[in-house]
């Protein structure tokens, strides 16, 4: 396929697909009048076919910028190239990538976007969009809306790996799509925020600078990218894991016929179904699916030989492009990690026999694999235990936090904060070394439990208060951490809750502790009235409207729901989130005066516990500069008033539920 095809009016896709290149080249050219803007030129391979696709349509001279997504060879190593051809329009991208691009000789001038508000305007004044995409998959990366054409150039995000023949994907792109963005996006976590920045945004299509363009059931792409778990192949670390589920509980067919299903997707399949001629294994004669087996043997072993043929046949590459989801169905089915794997990794496994294997099983069980300390469910059955046991005998209960663990998940990344909670472990052992009946539990939250047998109110405090000096000392961390502590005491039976059993004792060591993060520099909090242990436990709402008449509306109706509404009419009376009133959802009127629901959130993303605070924006006004607006803020909900109850309520319902 060669040649200029227009993909909507004024927007033309010009790139080259004349090539055997397993990554097309996705140029994009965006008309404005006697105006033009090329977006991601290619490579240096595809400069000839690229310039006379852009110059069948508009003189170089009339191009005014170069949008570049990232810095990536294949998007944007050709603009020399133009440059030496005439083009020297101003580079666009964000200021990270422009430290890289000189390397390929542009000498264009840069128009580095997040310096100039995320956005460029036409001479007739008409404007694109730049959202970031950071880490997608490089720090600088950057996508573009044009709201004209409701079209979202998504750089490398929405690519897919192997060849596509036509223009448009269809829904068998889905699996393309997955294949490469397992390889190349660094986790879901990354990914995931920047799907939630555009999930609502009003989109014709979204064009990738290489597969193919989406312009049918778009949403259904993006909630594909928004839950897709990637970074898989970090080094195999599967050898931790237990033996597997017994042998049959998931047929081996089924994962035999997902591994086809990928290859199909990525390979023609004339060469898949040609890798298992004479093969032990059959494939039915209408489809890519396993007929039969002729081979006796274990799970893994099935699955062994079937990577074996698939290698041979095809060589390393054919199992390269299919690695990290075979590793997620490893992961995901708990099998065994086929010898063949083990044979052909770099990474130099240690060999587990047997025995060492039912061990890892029994201790997958009992302990959390970061720490080393008892999990949540040992330590469930302690305290029931603890309760049925031990009633006249004084014992303590202690939920400790790292307080300041987002932050340095966030400045320094998650294993410097698993650094961080392993430093608060070692200090807590270190303590427990003057107390023998001290016991430890990770909980599923990041927080650390700490049952204290045969030990009293002023040993309990005394050990907590060792344990916040020692960590404000400690150095173990990429920074100091911040500690606080929720302790609940027992000197007697039925004692501070516990005749409601372990669930309440938990709810109120959570009450305890959240109150105790409240103070600046964390804190120890080791009583609360029964009413302030339910407004600690009770989600928090904060409603920024001026209008009375809707804060009277809605107080009964999330009163009815068990949450705490607190309601301001301005946003400037929002001065910080370390005390009682931290919000778990935020609702704000777009146009509330002084500060208005946009600047609000401004604010609160420029703090690490602000910007993590679900948003909903409401207003009046709705039109495509208010969308806009929401959308570079990252706001992802937006009601007009007036809106419907129902449809408030399920919202906040759904956000808080996965707040929980």
């Amino acid at each position: 396929m060669d040649g200029a095809k227009q993909i909507a009016d004024g927007l033309y896709w010009i790139g080259d697909r004349t090539s055997s290149n397993t990554l097309e080249c996705n140029a994009y050219l965006i008309m404005d009048g006697n105006e033009g803007v090329l977006i991601d030129p290619g490579s240096p391979l595809d400069f000839d076919q690229v310039r006379k696709n852009v110059e069948s349509l508009i003189p170089l001279k009339q191009i005014s910028l170069i949008v570049v997504h990232d810095e990536d060879p294949d998007l944007c190593g050709s603009i020399s190239a133009f440059y030496q051809a005439g083009l020297v329009a101003p580079v666009a991208l964000h200021w990270r990538t422009g430290t890289l691009v000189k390397y390929y000789g542009i000498a264009n001038k840069l128009y580095f976007v997040n310096e100039n508000s995320w956005e460029w305007s036409f001479n007739s004044g008409r404007k694109l969009f730049f959202l970031p995409a950071p880490y997608c998959h490089f720090a600088g990366a950057i996508m573009v809306y044009d709201s004209r054409t409701r079209t979202l150039f998504s750089g490398d995000l929405f690519g897919s790996l192997g060849f596509s023949t036509g223009l448009y994907a269809d829904q068998d792109y889905h699996e393309k799509m997955r294949a490469f963005h397992e390889h190349y996006m660094p986790s879901r976590e990354v990914l995931a925020p920047v799907m939630d920045s555009i999930l609502y945004l009003a989109l014709d299509r979204i064009a990738p600078q290489h597969g193919q363009i989406i312009k049918d059931d778009i949403q259904s792409f993006i909630l594909e990218l928004r839950n897709l778990k990637c970074g898989s192949y970090q080094g195999n670390v599967s050898f931790l894991q237990p033996d597997g589920i017994e042998s049959g509980a998931v047929p081996v067919i089924h994962v035999l016929d997902s591994i086809l299903n990928r290859l199909s997707h990525i390979f023609a399949s004339a060469e898949v179904r040609r890798t298992f001629e004479g093969s032990p294994f059959t494939l039915q004669g209408d489809s890519l699916r396993i007929e039969s087996i002729n081979l006796a043997g274990k799970r893994d072993e099935i699955i062994n030989v079937f990577i074996e043929y698939l290698v041979m046949t095809n060589g390393a590459r054919w199992l390269t492009v299919i690695e990290p989801y075979l590793y997620s169905m490893i992961d995901e089915y708990r099998l065994p990690i086929p010898q063949y794997l083990l044979q052909v990794s770099n990474i130099g496994l240690p060999q587990v026999d047997e025995k060492e294997k039912h061990v890892e099983t029994e201790d997958s069980v009992l302990y959390d694999h970061l720490t080393g300390l008892y999990n949540e469910r040992v330590f469930d059955r302690y305290l029931e235990t603890l309760l049925k046991n031990h009633e006249s005998t004084a014992w303590a209960i202690a939920y400790f936090s790292v307080d300041n663990l987002e932050e340095i998940n966030q400045l320094y990344g998650r294993k410097a904060g698993d650094d961080a909670l392993k430093a608060l472990v070692y200090i807590l052992k270190n303590e427990a070394l003057n107390n023998p009946f001290w016991t430890f539990f990770k909980l599923d939250f990041p927080y650390v439990a700490c049952i204290a047998e045969r030990t009293s109110r002023e040993e309990m405090k005394k050990g907590a208060e060792k344990v916040r000096y020692d960590s404000t000392e400690s150095d173990f961390a990429a920074e100091r951490i911040t500690v606080s502590v929720g302790i609940l005491y027992r000197e007697g039976p039925n004692e501070d809750g516990g005749e409601n059993g372990p669930e309440n004792l938990k709810n109120l060591l959570l009450a305890r502790l959240f109150r105790a993060r409240k103070n600046h520099g964390g804190g120890i909090c080791n009583y609360l009235k029964d009413a302030d242990s339910d407004l600690y436990l009770r989600k928090k709402i904060l409603l920024v409207e001026p209008d009375d008449s809707y804060v009277k509306f809605l107080e009964p109706y999330f009163a009815e729901r068990g949450y705490h509404l607190r309601s301001v009419s301005d946003g400037t009376e929002v001065q910080h989130f370390r005390d009682a009133e931290t919000p778990d959802l935020i609702i704000a009127e777009a146009m509330s005066p002084r500060v208005s629901g946009f600047d609000l959130r401004e604010r609160l993303l420029a703090t690490t516990r602000g910007r993590n605070i679900p948003f909903i924006l409401v207003s009046r006004r709705k039109d495509e500069e208010y969308v806009r607006r929401a959308a570079l803020s990252g706001i992802l909900f937006f009601l007009k008033k007036p809106f419907s109850k129902t449809e408030l309520l399920g919202l906040v319902d759904n956000l808080l539920r996965s707040e929980s």
